[in-house]
């Protein structure tokens, strides 16, 4: 026969059974709503991964487009040579100077005529008018090239 204590009669004559039951029955239930936490959030995980593939996936088949129309512009551009017509000539200028991260800031002005190219504008120093003549000069199809632009002029005492 088992003997029960005052506080496990207490609780027995009371209709509320033993006292570790209940905080099972807590536990239980935290353990339970932890693991429906741990599924939804694996859940989400997953659904992240699932995107970040896809950005990544995206990002490389933009970054091969992009190769790609790299390649066929300096096919084009390879192919132009002599018979290059003064508006290709200017549009493939036009690229080269903007392409150049140093020259992209200045106002220069091309004009194109029969291969022929002249530079008009307004720089900081001799180094970025050398470099816009010299960008010029290698563009296929170019015969010749006027460097007209001006180099501006420093403030007096700089």
């Amino acid at each position: 026969m088992r003997l029960l204590s005052a506080a496990g009669l207490v609780f027995f004559l009371a209709g509320c059974g033993d006292p570790g039951e209940a905080a099972y029955g807590d536990a239980s239930t935290h353990v339970r709503e932890a693991e429906q936490a741990v599924r939804r959030g694996e859940k989400a995980l997953a659904a992240s991964e699932r995107n970040v593939q896809l950005a990544l996936e995206r990002a490389e088949r933009a970054r091969k487009g992009l190769i790609d129309a790299r390649r066929d512009l300096a096919r084009a551009e390879g192919r132009l040579g002599e018979a290059a017509t003064d508006e290709v000539l200017f549009r493939v200028i036009q690229r080269r100077l903007l392409d150049d991260k140093a020259l992209r800031q200045t106002a220069i002005s091309v004009r194109v005529d029969r291969g022929s190219v002249s530079l008009y504008g307004r720089v900081s120093d001799e180094k970025l008018r050398a470099r816009a003549g010299d960008a010029v000069a290698r563009a296929r199809g170019v015969r010749s090239v006027e460097n007209l632009i001006e180099v501006a002029a420093s403030p007096a005492g700089a």
